[in-house]
C-alpha cells in the first residue's frame, strides 16, 4: 500500500489456495480504517479483476469496496439492472485469483 496524507492506495494480487468450510462474504483486511465520514463519504470502490471464478449468470462486473469505518474491503459482482451481490465463501472453490487496486480516505 501506498499512504499520502489521508488517502491510501492498494494494489496486488490475491490468490486463494484453499477453502476449508467458509461462511459468509469474502473480506480482507486493510492497513487502516476507512473515513467514517458524512453522508457515506468513507465510502470507496475499486477494481477486481477475477481469474477463475464463476460469476452468477445476470452479472457482468466484478468491483471492490469498502464501507465508511471499517479496516476492510470485500468483493461483489453486478450486471445491468441487478442488486450488487458480495462473493462468499461458497463462491469460490480456493483456485482463484484476484487482481485488485483500491483507493480510499481515512
Amino acid at each position: 500500500y501506498t499512504k499520502i496524507g489521508r488517502v491510501v492506495h492498494i494494489q496486488g494480487k490475491i490468490r486463494l489456495d484453499s477453502i476449508s468450510s467458509p461462511v459468509g462474504n469474502l473480506q480482507w483486511s486493510l492497513p487502516f480504517a476507512s473515513l467514517d465520514g458524512a453522508d457515506e463519504s468513507g465510502m470507496a470502490a475499486g477494481t477486481a479483476i477475477p481469474y477463475n471464478l464463476n460469476i452468477e449468470s445476470g452479472m457482468t462486473s466484478l468491483a471492490c469496496a469498502t464501507a465508511e469505518g471499517v479496516s476492510y474491503f470485500y468483493m461483489f459482482e453486478f450486471g445491468d439492472d441487478s442488486v450488487w451481490d458480495a462473493i462468499e465463501g461458497s463462491d469460490v472453490d480456493g483456485n482463484e485469483i484476484f487482481n485488485v487496486g483500491l483507493t480510499y480516505v481515512i
